[in-house]
């Protein structure tokens, strides 16, 4: 082994406990049921199954209204009270979503929010990142499969859509967050979702390992292509 090579090994060794942190709450729907810790729409609100390892939310009933575009319906959960953080999940959706978001929480209170929206956004159509009154909205890709992410560490959030920072916001709250929402939104009249959540992670702050471990691999490689 190079010298150099050994010391990406000492630095993963050194930064392994921090980048390994316990989760505060972790689901990968494996099961034919969703577990107790989510706090459940009632039953006339919406249709889901759980298989597949995915949550799977087939239609939404509430207020099935000729005054509403939309039928919506929310899912939640809480964790214990976190500062610095990082949140991972998987989702996706098929034809027939108006919006499809996840949301940090201090209580009742939105702290942060990254989804889909193609009715009745509050930015542009497409991948949204919101904290407060400021607002970034990319173009979205078709139906599928994505990972999102929300970092909070050194006073700033940072949103991430398939790996790729698209939002840095001042974190203007500064409080710990206890909780997170799933929202779900399909037109009225009309066909509605399909949603899936395939897996949603919380861990007590973002990974310390990554940027070291990249910069001395980068390095080393530098190294061995520049070598005689």
């Amino acid at each position: 082994m190079t010298r150099c090579l050994m010391a990406v090994v000492a630095v993963v060794a050194l930064c392994s406990a921090p980048a390994l942190a316990q989760p505060v709450f972790y689901d990968d729907f494996d099961g034919r049921a969703l577990l107790p810790h989510w706090n459940q729409p009632p039953p006339s609100d919406w249709e889901y199954n759980v298989s597949n390892g995915m949550l799977n939310v087939t239609d939404l009933f509430y207020p099935s209204s000729p005054k509403s575009p939309t039928n919506y319906t929310f899912m939640g959960a809480s964790f214990a009270p976190q500062t610095d953080l990082q949140l991972d999940f998987r989702m996706g959706w098929g034809e027939g979503v108006a919006r499809f978001d996840l949301t940090l929480l201090a209580g009742a209170g939105i702290i942060a929010t990254i989804g889909y929206c193609e009715i009745l956004c509050t930015t542009d159509p497409g991948i949204f990142a919101r904290h407060g009154a400021s607002r970034v909205a990319i173009p979205a890709p078709p139906p599928g499969m994505y990972d999102f992410r929300i970092t909070r560490a050194a006073g700033q959030f940072n949103f991430y859509f398939e790996g790729d920072l698209f939002a840095s916001f001042q974190d203007i709250y500064g409080g710990p967050v206890n909780g997170l929402s799933f929202y779900f939104s399909s037109p009225y009249p009309g066909p509605s979702g399909p949603f899936h959540i395939d897996r949603v992670q919380v861990v007590p702050a973002p990974a310390t390992v990554v940027a070291p471990v990249l910069t001395l691999a980068w390095a080393c490689r530098r190294k061995r292509q520049t070598a005689p």
